[in-house]
């Protein structure tokens, strides 16, 4: 292709207002949770006001058995609150720092794993709930000469959180203690391993009327190579408005997209790889129009600062890597943990091995291609598997024997 023919291809750099993040990638929220169950305590809450406010007019009576709660709440609050806010800020701490040590052997991924467990969530929800329902049930508590107003119910409501707090606290205890083992952490890789290609294997197998389109062309195959180079010399470049790692392709909506538009994309990168700011990350066919377009293109792919499991086998494969490396590592020196981590990176390599074989283009309802995406080859999933760890364990027989029997 000359400079002339360059030259003349059309560039688009549209700067959408935010790209859209992966809800399940690396992005852990520890917020989410404990704020819901903040609200469902709040909510819970004022019910439990509302029928205290009702007592104290005299419109509802209690049993006899609150008159002890109504001696006994301004004490029993407080010793509650200052519980809680202790077992919060030792528990949690020291569970941090056991983590980080953990770290130092399996990889900083565990500590991530810890803020997406769900248990440690729900856990550090309900001791956030039980310390606002106890604090906001204090500063509604009156004793004066002329006006009293004791929440009796809430305060049962709230020595009931309080049971219920440190009854997630066990389950949470118990879950850090299993997750920082070697056998267990290693699970929990291998699982978001086989995660991983089974989705790519439910991509590369979907004939969705939905989608209108499929992996296979339903007419005679078309040469991929002549269709890449009339993107190489006619398409209009769509240029990244951001650095990042890509994390995620929304193949449905960009193709349906390209349908109702009569558009072909091509993107340059798959999920996983990095891109530059104002580096082409599609190129869209036919040019001429393609402005509006380019902006749903940018807006299909999902640009962030890390890597995620979503659609990247490659970084799954790699997170079982990395634990071996450090296996075999001389400050550490455990030959017993990268004896598993090779076994089912072989199970991995056979799994990939066996999805259907493609060559990454969706095509249209009527054979023409409309999503072209850059493939993973097979050579490079095993390169990636056993290099490093091969380079690493050169000296060790055990881990020689292990690879060449896997």
């Amino acid at each position: 292709m000359t400079k002339e023919t360059k030259a003349r291809q059309p560039v688009l750099k549209n700067k959408p207002r935010s790209y859209s993040r992966v809800a399940g990638g690396m992005g852990a929220n520890l917020w989410r949770i404990p704020l819901r169950i903040c609200l469902m305590v709040l909510a819970l809450l004022a019910f439990t006001l509302a029928i205290d406010w009702a007592a104290s007019l005299g419109k509802l009576h209690f049993r006899d058995g609150f008159q002890s709660v109504d001696m006994r709440c301004p004490s029993l609050l407080e010793s509650m609150m200052a519980a809680v806010s202790t077992v919060v800020a030792l528990v949690f701490s020291v569970t941090l720092l056991v983590y980080s040590i953990a770290a130092s052997q399996l990889g900083p991924r565990l500590v991530y794993r810890f803020l997406r467990d769900r248990t440690m969530q729900c856990t550090v929800g309900m001791f956030l709930g039980s310390f606002l329902f106890l604090l906001l049930t204090f500063v509604t508590l009156r004793r004066e000469q002329d006006y009293q107003f004791v929440p009796q119910l809430s305060t049962v409501a709230g020595v009931l959180l309080v049971i219920s707090s440190f009854a997630t606290l066990v389950a949470y205890n118990h879950k850090v203690a299993t997750s920082i083992q070697t056998n267990d952490a290693v699970a929990q890789i291998v699982d978001d391993l086989v995660k991983a290609i089974k989705v790519l294997e439910a991509e590369r197998s979907e004939n969705s009327p939905s989608l209108a389109s499929s992996y296979a062309a339903p007419s005679s195959s078309v040469d991929r190579s002549q269709i890449l180079a009339r993107f190489e010399t006619e398409g209009a470049k769509i240029l990244a408005s951001r650095s990042g790692y890509i994390e995620r392709i929304a193949r449905k909506e960009l193709v349906l997209a390209a349908l109702r538009s009569d558009f072909a994309v091509e993107i340059l990168f798959r999920p996983g790889q990095f891109i530059l700011e104002d580096e082409p990350v599609a190129r869209v066919l036919p040019a001429e129009g393609a402005d509006a377009f380019g902006r749903v293109v940018l807006a299909s792919i999902a640009v962030g600062p890390n890597r995620t499991l979503e659609q990247d086998v490659e970084f799954a494969v790699a997170q079982l890597v990395e634990v071996a490396l450090r296996a075999l590592s001389s400050a550490v020196n455990d030959t017993f943990t990268a004896l598993p981590c090779i076994d089912w990176m072989g199970e991995a390599v056979r799994m990939f091995a066996a999805l259907p074989s493609t060559e990454n283009i969706l095509y249209g309802p009527t054979g023409e291609p409309r999503l072209i995406e850059r493939p993973l080859p097979f050579p490079r999933v095993v390169k990636a598997a056993f290099d490093q760890i091969r380079q690493a364990g050169a000296d060790n027989p055990a881990v020689i024997v292990r690879l060449l029997q896997t």
